[in-house]
């Protein structure tokens, strides 16, 4: 009887395993049926007359005037659109400070299922935009030291807050054990810095970044008090 209950068993293990092995096969014939069944148009944006690849370019893909899908473009240029509907004609926008936006149609027959269509996007610089500065790759960090007001010791464990207030989003962070925080900050923006551990708190800090163009830190302490 126990035999008998022992093959049953692997029997049962064996029916199951199957229907695992099967499941995975259809998910993975769909996955491909998927892949087989839509289009993809990878690309590399350019300045005009140059080698250089530009990185940061705003591009949107339309059909019929409806917009599909937006993307930037990475370092080296390089930007992709994936699962498009195959068979059907696109037009492409890329914009960037300083340069005129391009319009790129790409056609039907470059997009059939399951091909990758690639293509080059040449962008050429606007006179009329020589003294835009391009912000799009600019990083403001915002750090400092929280510390205690009377005895200017640093507070490590100390919570700061950020509230933007322009678009009222709100960061947390917490001090280190050298009493040190970090943010990042948005372009064009007002802040307000405050920082807390228990029942000593700081007054507000006001920072902003409009009007800064370039990578940079910005340096802020903050100083608590205790009642």
């Amino acid at each position: 009887k126990a035999k008998a209950e022992a093959e049953a068993k692997s029997k049962s293990n064996s029916i199951s395993s199957k229907s695992e092995d099967e499941d995975d096969f259809l998910n993975d014939i769909f996955a491909k049926s998927d892949i087989l069944n839509t289009s993809t148009i990878k690309g590399i944006v350019q300045k005009n007359g140059t080698t250089e690849t530009l990185n940061g370019v705003q591009l949107i893909i339309k059909s019929d005037g409806k917009e599909i899908a937006k993307t930037s473009s990475i370092l080296g240029g390089a930007f992709s659109f994936n699962k498009l509907e195959p068979n059907k004609d696109y037009e492409i926008y890329a914009s960037k400070p300083g340069y005129y936006e391009q319009k790129i149609f790409v056609q039907s027959s470059v997009l059939k299922p399951g091909q990758v269509g690639n293509i080059k996007i040449y962008l050429d610089v606007d006179p009329n935009q020589k003294d835009v500065v391009d912000q799009s790759n600019v990083v403001i960090l915002l750090e400092g030291k929280v510390i205690d007001e009377v005895t200017k010791q640093i507070v490590s464990g100390a919570k700061v807050t950020l509230v933007n207030n322009i678009d009222k989003s709100t960061q947390e962070t917490t001090t280190d054990e050298k009493g040190n925080y970090k943010f990042n900050l948005k372009k064009q923006a007002h802040y307000t810095l405050k920082a807390s551990k228990g029942t000593c708190v700081s007054g507000p800090n006001n920072k902003s970044t409009i009007g800064i163009q370039t990578s940079q830190t910005l340096e802020q302490n903050i100083f608590i008090k205790c009642p």
